[in-house]
Parts: C-alpha cells; sequence; structure tokens
C-alpha cells in the first residue's frame, strides 16, 4: 500500500480543521496529525527529491502460526532481518519497524542501520490499525509518501517495492 500525502480541497470541511488545527509553519514530528482523533494533514517544505517511508508491521500476537512471525526462519535467516535487508536495498528513505507482542525479542533482530528505527505499539492487541497508526506518528516530516509492509509477506521483492515507489512517482499531484 503507498499512501500520499495531500492537503485536504479548499473549502471542505477537512481544509476547515486543517486551517483551525496547523499553525501552517510546516515544523513538527510528522506531516499527519491526530489531534481530536481527526486524521489532518501537516505542510511539510519541498524538496527535489522525494523520500518514501515503509511501515513494517510486527506487532501482532501471531496466535494462530504459534510463534512471533517476525522471528520465523526462511533460508536460514529471520523474516524481519529479511525484510529490512530488503528494504534497505530499495528507493525506501526510511523504515519504521512497529513492535508490539514480543517487542524485546524481536528488537533483538532490528539492524543497527540510521534509516531503520522501531516504536511501540502499547495498543497492539487492537490490531493492525492501531500498529499503523503508531507507525505514522513517527513518519519523518520530509516523507511524501508511506508504504505499509506486514511482516506476513516476506517473499516480497525489492524489485516490487521499487516498482511500486516508481509509479507512485510518476502519478501527477
Amino acid at each position: 500500500f503507498l499512501l500520499a500525502f495531500q492537503k485536504p480541497e479548499s473549502g471542505s470541511d477537512a481544509y476547515q480543521r486543517y486551517n483551525d488545527q496547523n499553525d501552517q509553519s510546516g515544523h513538527g514530528r510528522s506531516p499527519l496529525d491526530f489531534r481530536n482523533k481527526a486524521l489532518v494533514f501537516r505542510p511539510k517544505r519541498i524538496y527535489n527529491t522525494a523520500m518514501i517511508s515503509c511501515i513494517l508491521l510486527a506487532a501482532g500476537l501471531s496466535r494462530r502460526f504459534g510463534s512471533p512471525k517476525a522471528l520465523a526462519l526462511l533460508n536460514g535467516s529471520t523474516v524481519i532481518h529479511r525484510l529490512q535487508t530488503m528494504l534497505l536495498a530499495t528507493r525506501v528513505g526510511e523504515v519504521i519497524v512497529v513492535l508490539g507482542a514480543n517487542a524485546e525479542e524481536i528488537k533483538l533482530h532490528l539492524l543497527n542501520h540510521s534509516n531503520i528505527k522501531s516504536v511501540y505499539n502499547k495498543n497492539y492487541n487492537l490490531g493492525q490499525t492501531s500498529s499503523f497508526q503508531t507507525g505514522l506518528r513517527a513518519v519523518s516530516q520530509d516523507s511524501t509518501g508511506v508504504l505499509l509492509l506486514p511482516v506476513d509477506y516476506p517473499l516480497v521483492r525489492e524489485k516490487t517495492i521499487n516498482a511500486l515507489i516508481e509509479r507512485y512517482l510518476k502519478q501527477p499531484s
């Protein structure tokens, strides 16, 4: 899934909330704001290159699987390691790993890389939506789009991620 951040249309209710709730300065942690439980756009600086963030969901309970999916072995490597390595080889500018259940155990398998950071979803038991929201709050203000990748997809390829990003970048604003 690839999302773009766009300012609400002039005259809409969302635009009014945007104007009421944002200081127009472009400063802050994220282009998204969840004040008053409403998702609003926060303005960001314009750059010549686009930065795409990837939210890697690894917070689930893995009840049916029986053990943390992120730690499952695939060709001698954990799924979480495989996905991080693959994402670092793509055009993704930052990887945000959302942890929840088994966080301490999974955290031991996170790569020490400047483009990878982890966040903890204390409400992981509420499902993927809460983990996605936790990840969105951690997205860099410089990000122009977000890729959502559940840890359940360990075989996704670098080529596929780059193709999604290229397609997104070719779309008119």
